[in-house]
């Protein structure tokens, strides 16, 4: 399924059924939540005589069901910054509620983001790296303390971004654009001077980090509280000083949290608190080594490695009929870019991802992957301030 032809087309919304907001140029389906019949992503194909032989690891999330989230993050409730974003693994940075339908991480936090023309993410920055992939629309990548240096990603290219490096993406393209992230290790973040301030205006409600205390389901004023029996405090009520500490004397609506809701509260929001860090001041061009381009492919790939292990990155051309079959026991993961694959018995299309294959077929035209190769541990509590191959 391709994102060319505009939001609409590509989650399924119906012009019958929008629900206009007052954020210019967004707008929001009832029909969006009934696109996926399935309340998960990723699945494990029923054993076959073919199938079997794939392992106990192998799963597929295929495209055509996945459901994206609406305002899943702090900076998509200010203008320019709307966005859906499909979490496969690990958590959303700033939301403590939406968890992945795959339970186990691989070490990285991944999700796609699709957006309108125009549109893309707050300047912020991670305590550890980042990687962007530009999946069909030209991404251009903005960082530097106000963002003022710029780079463009060209589909399929892709950029490493260092730990405490300010940064930001903004889709160049088409209406439904998408971009790829892979954030290694803990998923915290700290936004630029006056991202929460302005979110907060905007109706958000969040503690003094941006951290998200309720989640909004659309931008239009209705609020579902998608778990009530979290506690969490009354944001008009209380001081600017939020702290995990106000979780202990405050409930949600009319329901009375019990010490277990408060307990899995506070490990929800501590699981996205950083460490305090100095920004890493970066000039004009900084970050050109740390891009790879498609059309480099054959001499340069991504490689990230630190203590806790290594992530590499790298691109695989197909031809029909063609086989391929990642070799050690690394992690693998499989994002179809174009054409499709065939591989356990199935058949997998644009933007499938496949985790654990040990088998690949090209399909009849063909097929170029990303592929993801990882020896991180299955865990998020590590940050990456990792080296990159440049």
């Amino acid at each position: 399924m391709s994102c060319a032809s505009g939001l609409k087309a590509c989650f399924g919304f119906d012009d019958t059924k929008v629900v206009s907001s007052s954020k210019k140029g967004w707008s929001i389906s009832l029909a969006a939540e009934k696109k996926v019949q399935l309340d998960v992503v990723w699945e494990v194909p029923p054993e076959t005589e073919e199938a079997h032989v794939a392992g106990p690891d192998f799963a597929v999330a295929k495209y055509s069901k996945i459901k994206p989230l609406n305002a899943a993050l702090l900076d998509s409730l200010i203008d320019g910054y709307q966005r859906t974003t499909t979490l496969f693994f690990g958590r959303i940075v700033s939301n403590p509620v939406d968890l992945p339908a795959f339970a186990e991480p691989l070490g990285y936090n991944m999700t796609y983001n699709a957006m309108a023309t125009g549109n893309g993410n707050a300047l912020h920055r991670h305590n550890s790296v980042e990687i962007f992939v530009a999946l069909d629309a030209p991404m251009e990548i903005a960082y530097g303390s106000h963002g003022e240096f710029k780079a463009l990603l060209q589909p399929w290219d892709l950029v490493a971004c260092p730990a405490e490096v300010i940064h930001s993406y903004k889709n160049m393209g088409q209406d439904g654009g998408q971009i790829l992230t892979f954030l290694c290790g803990k998923p915290a973040i700290t936004w630029a001077p006056g991202v929460v301030e302005h979110a907060r205006k905007n109706g958000a409600e969040c503690d003094d980090t941006g951290i998200l205390l309720t989640h909004s389901t659309t931008l239009t004023g209705y609020r579902k509280k998608v778990r009530p029996t979290i506690a969490k405090p009354d944001v008009q009520e209380m001081s600017k000083s939020t702290s995990l500490a106000s979780f202990d004397t405050v409930a949600t609506d009319d329901t009375v949290a019990t010490e277990s809701d408060l307990k899995e509260t506070r490990a929800k929001l501590e699981a996205l608190q950083g460490i305090d860090a100095n920004e890493l001041i970066v000039g004009a061009g900084a970050l050109d080594k740390f891009i790879y381009r498609y059309g480099e492919r054959e001499t340069r790939s991504l490689k990230v490695s630190s203590s806790v292990g290594a992530m590499r990155i790298h691109w695989k051309d197909l031809a029909p009929d063609c086989e391929y079959s990642p070799e050690g026991n690394d992690d693998t993961l499989v994002v179809v870019l174009r054409g499709a694959i065939k591989s356990h018995g199935r058949t997998y299309t644009h933007l499938d991802v496949l985790k654990q294959p040990k088998l690949v077929i090209g399909g009849e035209e063909g097929a170029t992957l990303l592929v993801t190769r990882s020896s991180l541990p299955h865990n998020l509590n590590f940050f990456f301030d990792a080296d990159i191959t440049a």
